[in-house]
């Protein structure tokens, strides 16, 4: 992973760092130094592109089978046991291309969604092992990022983003319902606040550079911001709003009401396992590591 090439998802976890990259899927166990494909010698291709990633919160890689999953051209690359083996889980034929995947919180058997480019959604019940299409209701097939709630278990609500809008759904996936958005434009990420049973608040990121709000789980918006460029990706935490616009990483502390550059060249971005910090993988092929307590750094 010295070399540059393109990420496209990155997470903490405690058995390491992932990162989905164009190359496969890599995993790093000294914060970044080095990096293993986790794919080699276990797939038809060890350098499979990979767009998504989804992590049991609650997995251990020692003791206990710690289940990997991964979105790849025409379905799933699954691993039962902390990415020693993988199989691959084909949806149908032509195969789709997966661009996010979801874990559900909460779920004892792994309930898991995963959306396609052009194909819609599909779940899955069982951990991985089998998948069903998941499109009722939702009329535009192209969906581009999932948000479930944290309290998945007892509301069931999960909201997709499209290349035409919102879709939210109320029943963990088998029903969709498009929601008012204020414009049309592909949403290209969506967040929940951490404490969203008692605020409902959601945040949507457009192509177009728009930052919608809403504070009743998806009924009513407000545009609260307007940047140039495309909103890839959007954390919330403790420490307010991250925002990575094109390959920049805004922060705000204050709810949207300003904002700071943190740092450039960006290709995508998750939070620490803390809250307290920023991962961020480089254009570069780095990785780094930001404390959102101090200041920034590569900000140009």
């Amino acid at each position: 992973m010295n070399a540059p090439d393109t990420t496209y998802a990155i997470r903490r976890h405690s058995t390491g760092i992932y990162a989905a990259r164009h190359s496969g899927l890599y995993r790093s166990r000294d914060g970044g130094g080095s990096w293993q494909n986790l794919y080699q010698g276990q797939l038809p291709q060890p350098n499979l592109p990979t767009l998504a990633i989804a992590l049991p919160p609650d997995a251990t890689d020692e003791g206990e089978a710690a289940r990997l999953f991964a979105g790849i051209a025409g379905g799933i690359a699954l691993s039962p046991d902390g990415g020693r083996t993988w199989t691959a889980h084909s949806f149908r034929s032509p195969p789709p291309t997966v661009t996010c995947l979801t874990l559900m919180p909460g779920t004892a058997q792994h309930t898991l969604l995963a959306g396609t480019y052009a194909d819609g959604m599909f779940r899955s019940t069982d951990s991985g092992q089998s998948w069903q299409p998941a499109s009722f209701g939702l009329y535009d097939h192209h969906v581009l990022c999932l948000a479930a709630s944290p309290q998945f278990d007892t509301d069931g609500l999960v909201f997709a983003g499209t290349s035409s809008g919102i879709y939210r759904s109320q029943n963990g996936g088998r029903l969709w319902h498009d929601l008012p958005l204020p414009q049309d434009d592909p949403v290209l990420c969506l967040a929940l606040s951490p404490d969203f049973a008692a605020d409902r608040r959601l945040l949507a990121g457009t192509e177009a550079g728009a930052l919608f709000e809403s504070r009743d789980a998806g009924t009513d918006w407000d545009r609260c911001q307007h940047w140039s460029g495309a909103v890839n990706t959007l954390l919330l935490c403790q420490a307010g709003i991250i925002a990575q616009v094109d390959d920049r990483i805004l922060h705000s502390a204050d709810g949207g009401a300003s904002w700071t550059q943190r740092a450039a060249a960006v290709s995508a971005a998750a939070l620490a396992d803390d809250d307290r910090s920023l991962l961020l993988a480089m254009n570069d092929g780095s990785l780094q590591q930001q404390p959102l307590n101090q200041a920034p750094t590569n900000a140009k």
